[in-house]
């Protein structure tokens, strides 16, 4: 077993291997459906990182403010898969989550028709209703230039 420090200061004790969604789901049923990221000594990691021993903990739900922004950038890059599901000529531009919520730019042939975005709308809720598991990934530029490239998004 290994202590983990929780926000309150209690300490929690996890075996190995452990994730911080599974952290989250042992604390509660609640938090561990609410919980969007972990802020694993104040730096910012998904759910499913393993966890690290005595490292101190605090879990983000749309609640936070840093949580609606990890919630709003995760539903950029959903949108982003739907659009390349349905349109997969479109190419990426730029998809941040803003104050407000989120917006990507796509370059496309034709603009986007209430009927487009309808679609659009419907393929997102079956992604989300698909329940993928999410992980960050960083890249430095060097290699996210060389992804795009490969899939002919450059």
């Amino acid at each position: 077993m290994m202590p983990i420090i929780l926000k309150d200061g209690s300490v929690y004790e996890v075996s190995s291997g452990t994730t911080w969604a599974d952290v989250a789901t042992g604390l509660s049923r609640r938090l561990g459906k609410e919980a969007v990221a972990a802020k694993v000594d104040d730096q910012l990691v998904d759910l499913l990182a393993p966890v690290r021993p005595e490292a101190r903990v605090e879990f983000l739900t749309f609640a936070d403010e840093e949580g609606q922004t990890v919630y709003r950038h995760t539903s950029a890059h959903i949108l982003a898969q739907a659009v390349k599901r349905l349109f997969p000529e479109a190419k990426l531009a730029i998809g941040p989550a803003i104050a407000d919520g989120y917006y990507y730019d796509f370059d496309v042939d034709h603009p986007f028709s209430p009927e487009d975005l309808a679609a659009i709308e419907e393929e997102m809720k079956k992604i989300i209703k698909a329940d993928y598991p999410l992980s960050r990934q960083e890249v430095s530029r060097e290699e996210a230039i060389a992804l795009f490239q490969e899939k002919g998004e450059d």
